[in-house]
């Protein structure tokens, strides 16, 4: 089925869930942030699970009983290396939204957002369980001390020529920013994703990953139909690259435009650091930019607050590996079934939101 098909048959559904969300979004005056920036970042934890089994889910793998023996000693191990991270994302402060996939549940983040690192932050949670087989989610977290949340919603995945296909649903938050703890009248958008993954090879699942982009899509449109400028920032593992049809056709996602700004188009804040060769993924010898953040207009030329430069891989020397082959790569909790005590296979993202 070609893109367009894809739109037409998802479209009507989509709207009709967002009228409701739609309808109480206004068009606001801008934050007064003082120097200190706002941060946004995304993070694959790749595999955050807890240590019990759901019956519900394929978790088998991650047990004290599997052949990863993924026990609580290794579970406190992860959640410290990914608070580490966190807590140095972006800068000292660490992120004040922090969009993340592969979660198992509830549970997990808050066992993270507990730890000695991130507990002073403040971080809230939003999350539910999604229809994912593995039991793998997306949710967000948010300082309460810098970001306000108005309402949150969840878009579900269907696949018309695939029903028996479970994915992850699509987190759509909106908030307002707080300055000094007061909220501010600038009201951003933010979409959480995690696209269903290349498995069975990148062609044969293009149509997958185009389905949920439609709603992305479908969702951007709906809610600029009624704020020409409204501040929208999708982010999230898309398992596609910035120059796949997936972000350049569907999404409509590209570099930053050098005059006029197409008309829906979304500047895709990690497209300079492809050209560059840079990624987030290290697979068979090549880095994949997998983890993107794609702006509307209002965030880049916009007035209030906007985004200062571009997107940003958080890489520092000590989440990569130093062995000669896979020198500058994410070190990872495990690679195959070896235990190496890492941090995530993906390295986190973010940028900057200033007045």
């Amino acid at each position: 089925m070609t893109f367009s098909c894809l739109r037409a048959a998802i479209l009507p559904t989509l709207i009709a869930v967002l009228i409701t969300f739609g309808q109480t979004a206004l068009a606001q005056k801008s934050p007064s942030l003082g120097k200190q920036p706002f941060t946004i970042g995304f993070y694959n934890a790749e595999n955050l699970f807890d240590t019990e089994d759901d019956p519900k889910i394929i978790d088998e793998e991650y047990l004290p009983t599997s052949e990863l023996k993924w026990d609580s000693i290794r579970y406190q191990a992860k959640l410290t290396n990914l608070s580490r991270v966190i807590d140095s994302l972006g800068g000292l402060a660490g992120p004040d939204l922090l969009g993340m996939c592969e979660i198992e549940n509830r549970r997990v983040l808050i066992d993270l957002s507990n730890t000695k690192l991130l507990k002073p932050k403040g971080y809230s949670i939003i999350h539910q369980n999604s229809p994912d087989r593995r039991g793998i989610d997306v949710a967000l977290l948010y300082k309460t001390s810098s970001f306000k949340v108005l309402e949150s919603m969840w878009i579900p995945i269907k696949i018309a020529e695939d029903t028996a296909f479970r994915t992850r649903d699509i987190l759509a938050v909106r908030g307002v920013v707080l300055a000094n703890g007061k909220p501010t009248k600038d009201s951003i958008y933010i979409l959480v994703n995690h696209f269903p993954s290349r498995r069975g090879g990148q062609e044969a699942s293009d149509g997958k990953r185009a389905a949920v982009a439609t709603k992305v899509r479908a969702f951007i449109d709906f809610i600029l139909s009624k704020q020409p400028n409204a501040k929208i920032i999708a982010m999230g593992d898309l398992n596609d690259e910035p120059t796949d049809a997936t972000l350049t056709e569907v999404l409509k996602a590209g570099a930053k435009p050098e005059s006029a700004w197409p008309m829906g188009y979304l500047y895709n804040a990690m497209w300079d650091l492809k050209a560059a060769k840079q990624g987030t993924l290290f697979y068979r010898g090549d880095f994949n930019m997998l983890d993107q953040m794609l702006l509307t207009e209002g965030f880049v030329k916009g007035k209030g607050i906007v985004v200062q430069g571009g997107g940003t891989i958080y890489n520092p020397h000590w989440v990569q590996q130093h062995d000669e082959k896979y020198k500058g790569a994410p070190l990872r909790t495990y690679v195959g079934k070896r235990y190496f005590g890492g941090f995530s296979d993906h390295f986190p993202v973010y940028l900057h939101l200033s007045k």
